[in-house]
């Protein structure tokens, strides 16, 4: 069962997950976090950060949109630590989704480097991925190599 600070994949169908697909060569083209489980209606809500912005919603609303869902349950995080993973999700709701930052870092994906976006400003204007590695760097977790390992 999904608990809070798991995370949702998408392989996403329209026109934009599709170029992000083909830019990135990733299986992948969307990530959220989710925030709870509704044990009464029986599915989690999620925070994702979509254009225009930062949203919460069940999962069933990402599913109608991008049918093709992959489910990450981390058995490392401990309670506390998925509280902390959602408190930081959740300041960035409602901010706005950056078009830019998505894009640069797609290049830095493709061209496997990090000269687009080594000098972008993290703490506003999230994009999908960095709403999920911010949470996970609150809680000293990386996505591949840790800083300065």
């Amino acid at each position: 069962m999904l608990k809070p600070g798991d995370l949702v994949f998408v392989e996403g169908t329209s026109f934009l997950t599709q170029s992000i697909l083909d830019l990135t060569k990733s299986d992948v083209s969307h990530v959220g976090i989710v925030l709870a489980f509704d044990p009464i209606l029986q599915f989690p809500i999620i925070i994702e950060s979509t254009y225009p912005r930062v949203r919460v919603a069940p999962l069933d609303v990402m599913k109608a949109e991008d049918p093709t869902v992959y489910l990450m349950e981390d058995l490392t995080l401990t309670d506390e630590e998925r509280a902390v993973v959602v408190r930081d999700a959740l300041t960035f709701y409602n901010a706005e989704y950056s078009l830019t930052k998505a894009v640069l870092l797609g290049f830095d994906k493709r061209f496997k480097t990090y000269w687009f976006s080594e000098n972008l400003d993290y703490t506003s204007d999230p994009i999908c991925c960095w709403l999920a590695v911010h949470g996970r760097r609150a809680v000293n977790r990386f996505f591949g190599q840790a800083p300065d390992a």
